[in-house]
């Protein structure tokens, strides 16, 4: 139960499975990129799974790795594998996108099975068929929260969604004419501060403004 659904699954070999607390392996030369994927990986981890993880060094307990070393030429822009076998869970990918789109396709295909957490010995490979996959988000009949917005964003991630194209109408305040935002518009650096935290998630915010050729 993936989506987007990958574009290769073989299934194969003994399960991956652990217990309630795991580690994560990160390249010694990590980007900050990466430690970023990392951390938010061991948030949704504890928040939709209560499984308590932590970045540190591989040892004999099982491990989930998250490397840009190792990759495969059949890997595209933005793609990824995800290798589970016993004690070892393993993303592979080529680029910064591809390491997170991995960690992503991890949260779903986690199984509880009693008092512990499988994931079915399997190779998933993937990568997207257009490189901009954009939403289209009109807000020009109601007024969201910064909350709300920054929950969509990282809503959005989760299913390899990279640009969101934000109509504005009045909710932006307008410095030149700020009389046509409406109560609670955003102000520029608001704006600002989706941007950097939607980049944070691999997505590109793309503003849309409407003119008279509209009408």
């Amino acid at each position: 139960h993936v989506i987007p659904y990958p574009r290769e699954v073989k299934i194969a070999g003994p399960d991956f499975t652990f217990r309630n607390d795991i580690t994560i392996v990160l390249d010694n030369n990590h980007s900050v990129t990466d430690r970023f994927t990392a951390e938010e990986l061991i948030r949704d981890l504890k928040n939709e799974w209560n499984i308590t993880a932590k970045i540190g060094n591989r040892k004999n307990s099982p491990s989930i790795i998250l490397t840009r070393h190792s990759v495969t030429r059949s890997l595209k822009v933005q793609g990824y594998q995800l290798t589970a076998k016993e004690g070892e869970l393993k993303i592979t990918a080529n680029g910064e996108d591809g390491l997170f789109y991995g960690t992503q396709t991890l949260l779903q295909i986690i199984q509880p099975e009693n008092n512990r957490f499988k994931i079915p010995g399997m190779t998933i490979t993937d990568w997207p068929d257009m490189m901009n996959r954009a939403i289209h988000y009109d807000t020009k009949h109601h007024q969201d929260k910064a909350s709300y917005v920054k929950s969509f964003i990282k809503d959005l991630s989760r299913y390899k969604v990279n640009m969101l194209v934000w109509e504005w109408e009045d909710k932006f305040l307008y410095p030149s004419h700020p009389e046509i935002g409406a109560p609670g518009a955003f102000s520029v650096e608001e704006m600002r501060d989706f941007t950097r935290y939607a980049k944070q998630y691999h997505i590109q915010i793309v503003p849309l403004v409407q003119g008279l050729g509209h009408v």
